[in-house]
């Protein structure tokens, strides 16, 4: 578990405070590239499956005295995390938000990061009793995104290139990783669960 810099007197469990998660392992994240890829075909592995509801006990664990929100991308494996996280947590589940799916390839930054800020206005926007938390479940590109905006840092240190799976110059999260964002710009706090 790791915390980064929490500006006096925001504390991780305050209004205001969002969380987000990527979802679980899913089959593209073994077994990429797939040939006729098909969103309704990349659900959850066993692994990640269990990563969900460890995702889920943990929350429930941590944060007892909160009732949720849950709200996903309408891709297939940030649904099916939600769904599984909400069981536990016995939220209420929010319908799915297309501004948070993961980046298409023909899709360029400006206009995934204008989505993200739409979908942050939105969420921002949810009326919340004072006992209620919002958990966005997402993806790594999304996750991405919020973590340079947060520290204004360039996206040009992402580096892909063809061979690569993963980005060089920033370290976004684990499948089922946790994080929590203040006010949209704050990054408070860092969850990735190393256990599976």
């Amino acid at each position: 578990m790791a915390q980064s810099y929490i500006p006096s007197p925001i504390r991780i469990d305050s209004p205001g405070v969002i969380f987000f998660a990527r979802h679980g392992q899913c089959k593209s994240n073994i077994e990429w590239p797939i040939e006729h890829y098909q969103d309704s075909l990349d659900t959850l592995t066993d692994i990640g499956i269990l990563q969900a509801e460890k995702l889920g006990n943990f929350i429930l664990n941590s944060f007892p005295n909160f009732t949720w929100k849950v709200v996903s991308s309408e891709l297939t494996r940030a649904k099916e995390t939600a769904r599984i996280v909400n069981s536990i947590l016995n939220g209420a589940l929010l319908p799915a938000q297309a501004n948070i799916n993961e980046k298409d390839q023909k899709e360029d930054k400006f206009s995934f990061r204008t989505k993200i800020d739409l979908f942050m206005n939105w969420v921002s926007e949810l009326e919340l009793s004072n006992n209620e938390r919002i958990l966005v479940v997402t993806h790594g590109h999304v996750l991405e995104n919020l973590i340079l905006k947060a520290f204004d840092i360039d996206s040009n240190v992402i580096i892909k290139t063809p061979t690569t799976a993963g980005q060089k110059g920033i370290v976004t999260h684990a499948n089922g990783g946790l994080s929590a964002f203040y006010s949209q710009d704050l990054l408070l706090w860092n969850f990735h669960n190393y256990l599976i």
